[in-house]
């Protein structure tokens, strides 16, 4: 079962992979010196995360609304989403995620543009 620091960077690397549009060009270049700053800790990881989409609160919705997933499907527990594939919790997963979703809105961005 993973710690709720791990839900946590788990919840925010899958949203940055499924829901890249949530988060404008210049957040994921805050979030990728963020988290370079950090340690390589679950916990400051998380602690991160956490203060960063306080701040943010289109990220933070979205990121409670796949939390409360994982209350709906398994009251009292903090046991993982299981439509939520598991990631690494390290530093270099979060700025690859943070790096693809970042390629992935500019290919729609180019989709877009032809339209």
């Amino acid at each position: 079962m993973m710690s709720d620091y791990e839900v946590t960077v788990n919840n925010f690397i899958h949203l940055l992979k499924t829901q890249p549009e949530l988060f404008s060009k210049d957040e994921k270049t805050e979030l990728v010196q963020l988290v370079n700053s950090q340690s390589d800790d679950i916990q400051s990881l998380s602690n991160t995360i956490s203060d960063w989409c306080e701040k943010h609160p289109q990220v933070d919705d979205a990121l409670a609304e796949l939390e409360g997933n994982v209350t709906e499907r398994a009251p009292g527990s903090t046991k993982a989403n299981s439509n939520i594939p598991k990631y690494e919790h390290d530093q270099r997963t979060i700025i690859n995620a943070i790096q693809q979703s970042s390629a992935t809105k500019s290919d729609d961005d180019k989709k877009n543009d032809k339209t």
